[in-house]
C-alpha cells in the first residue's frame, strides 16, 4: 500500500511541477493582466503629487506604475498557483482514498467481476474531484476576483492547465498505482498498462 501511495504522490508532484512551470511562464509579465487593471495602475501613478510645478508630472510616476503592476501581477500569480495546489491536493486525496479501498479489496477479489468491483467508487471519486475543481475554480475566479485581474488568454490557459493537471493526477495516480488485480476498475487502464 505504501508503494501505491508513493507512486500517486510522485505523480501529483510531477503534475504540480509541470503545471506550476507553465503557469509561472504564462504569468511572468504584466501583459498577463487585464487591460482595466493596467489602466487603473497607470491612472493611479499619473495622479502622483507634483514637485511644486503646476503642469510638470513627477518623473517617478512611470516607475511607480511599474511597481504597482508588478505587485498586482505577483499577487495574481500567487493566487493562481494556490488554485493549482488546492485542486491537486483534492485530486491526490481522492486518488489515495481509492487506492486504499483498492488495496484492501485486492486481497478478496476473484473473477473478472471482482476485478471491476471498484469501478463505481472510482467514478464517484472522479466526479468528486471534478466538483472540487469546479468549486475551487468558482472561489478563485469569482469570490477571489482572479477573473477580474487576469487577461482573457491567461485565464483560459490557467483553466486548461489546472483542469488537465487535476484530471491527469487522479487518472494516472489510480491507473499506475493500482494493484494489478484491481486495474480493470480504472477505465482503459488495462489497455495501456500490462
Amino acid at each position: 500500500m505504501i508503494r501505491s501511495l508513493g507512486i500517486s504522490v510522485s505523480i501529483a508532484i510531477g503534475a504540480l511541477v509541470v503545471a506550476a512551470g507553465i503557469l509561472l511562464w504564462t504569468t511572468r509579465e504584466p501583459a498577463m493582466l487585464n487591460a482595466t487593471v493596467v489602466d487603473q495602475a497607470m491612472r493611479a501613478a499619473s495622479v502622483a503629487p507634483t514637485n511644486g510645478a503646476l503642469d510638470a508630472p513627477d518623473q517617478s510616476s512611470v516607475p511607480e506604475a511599474t511597481v504597482r503592476l508588478d505587485a498586482v501581477r505577483q499577487d495574481a500569480q500567487k493566487r493562481t498557483l494556490l488554485w493549482l495546489v488546492y485542486t491537486l491536493t483534492g485530486a491526490l486525496l481522492a486518488t489515495c482514498g481509492w487506492l486504499i479501498f483498492a488495496e484492501k479489496r485486492a486481497h478478496t477479489v476473484s473473477g473478472v467481476q471482482g476485478q471491476r468491483s471498484a469501478g463505481g467508487l472510482w467514478w464517484a471519486l472522479f466526479i468528486a474531484a471534478v466538483l472540487l475543481l469546479a468549486g475551487i475554480a468558482y472561489y478563485a475566479l469569482r469570490l477571489n476576483a482572479l477573473a477580474d485581474v487576469l487577461s482573457g488568454q491567461t485565464l483560459q490557459i490557467a483553466i486548461i492547465v489546472i483542469t488537465v493537471a487535476t484530471v491527469l493526477t487522479y487518472y494516472l495516480g489510480t491507473a499506475i498505482a493500482a494493484p494489478r488485480v484491481m486495474r480493470p476498475s480504472v477505465p482503459l487502464a488495462t489497455t495501456w498498462i500490462r
